[in-house]
């Protein structure tokens, strides 16, 4: 039965929930350092899942109405994303610096390397980071509709719009600015 926790986990550690969703990115580490405990971390990819990594979403007028501004936001976050993949120090002390309380510099360098691990992950071995793999967003709608998960089949090219990101990336490179 579901037992709603808001974004606890002392009830893991004491038993009252056997399961919880979390992000890989920082409740382990939150785990480790705050209420250490045993735990292990299910991976959605180890059951067959196959995961398409993080999106952007956009109201669809404002897309219609500004593309020129979609378009700087996409390079501007690619940009960041390149930075961060090249330098550890500088976006562990950026993160640092504006991430707020609740974290300290042990956190944003764990955060740093699960992220890191899959931005570089996939098809960005390749393509770079943003790229998008059409096969891979099939396969993730055949899996949750196998589930039951979804009820009707969205067409993947009804659900992405690739057009800023492809063009921002140019032979797997970022076009700048």
């Amino acid at each position: 039965r579901e037992i709603n926790i808001g974004f606890s986990a002392t009830e893991l550690k004491q038993d009252i929930i056997d399961v919880a969703p979390v992000f890989k990115g920082n409740d382990p580490y939150l785990w480790q350092t705050t209420i250490p405990m045993e735990y292990e971390l299910i991976q959605p990819s180890d059951y067959g899942f196959p995961s398409v990594g993080t999106v952007m979403v956009a109201n669809a007028s404002f897309i219609k109405s500004n593309p020129d501004v979609v378009l700087r936001y996409v390079k501007a976050f690619l940009r960041g994303a390149d930075h961060m993949l090249k330098d550890k120090q500088s976006t562990i002390d950026i993160t640092a610096r504006y991430a707020g309380p609740g974290l300290d510099r042990g956190g944003h360098a764990f955060i740093y390397d699960v992220t890191k691990k899959d931005m570089e992950d996939g098809d960005a071995k390749s393509k770079g980071v943003g790229t998008f793999n059409k096969q891979k967003w099939q396969e993730s709608l055949d899996f949750l509709m196998n589930l039951n998960l979804i009820k009707a089949k969205p067409k993947v090219d009804d659900l992405i719009d690739t057009q800023f990101v492809d063009q921002a990336i140019k032979d797997g490179k970022l076009v700048w600015p």
